[in-house]
């Protein structure tokens, strides 16, 4: 019981309980669940089932423990409407920008937790004469979860046009796994086969990383 008490520590949604299962049942049922709202779980024997039926625990322990879930799950709910959305904030500052191709911006951070999303923003200006693209990378690798994280520039008139934008999006996991916790590195990086690219022209450029809780957790 006590594992299943400190898995539900970790559950940000916890609602009644009914008897039945083992204590592995009952974190296998907490680790596969993405549900939002109340989640139903079993409480039941102090060791697990016995052979033959039996062993589970009485109705007087079986309601003191289903109103300390109960009460865990309240004061869970409580905290994290209380808390803050972002976990983590890390922000750097960058000239111009002259590279045509290839990784320019980069920066170290550190993520907290494994379960969290990556939330990764450029603010700057861009300039291509017919065609660029500009991409988040996390580690070295593109974001897989939800999407790549790029935006692109064309032209047609091959005008010496430079527009202030942002790139801007959120990662769960790369193509090359989940994103988890401890020190990471973004960058930016360039695909342009032809083009004079200009990143962040007679100006500054911000790229910042934030933490953030995942919604769907």
């Amino acid at each position: 019981i006590r594992v299943a008490m400190l898995a539900l520590v970790g559950l940000l949604a916890v609602g009644s309980c009914t008897e039945g299962a083992t204590v592995k049942e009952i974190v296998r049922q907490l680790q596969n669940t993405k549900h939002k709202g109340p989640l139903m779980v079993s409480i039941s024997v102090l060791g697990g089932r016995r052979k033959g039926g039996g062993g589970g625990a009485s109705s007087a322990q079986f309601r003191r423990l289903q109103a300390t879930v109960q009460r865990m799950g309240q004061e869970i709910k409580a905290l994290r409407a209380s808390s803050p959305n972002q976990l983590g904030y890390s922000y750097k500052m960058f000239t111009t920008s002259g590279a045509d191709r290839g990784k320019i911006f980069n920066m170290a951070f550190t993520k907290k937790r494994s379960d969290t999303l990556i939330r990764v923003s450029l603010v700057t200006s861009f300039r291509s004469y017919t065609h660029a693209a500009w991409r988040v990378l996390i580690d070295g690798a593109r974001c897989r979860v939800p999407m790549n994280i790029q935006t692109a520039q064309h032209q047609s008139d091959k005008g010496n046009t430079v527009t202030p934008g942002t790139l801007a999006g959120i990662c769960k996991s790369t193509t090359r796994g989940r994103i988890g916790k401890g020190s990471h590195r973004v960058t930016i990086e360039i695909e342009n086969r032809r083009d004079d690219i200009l990143t962040g022209w007679n100006g500054s450029s911000m790229l910042e990383v934030q933490e953030i809780v995942d919604p769907a957790m």
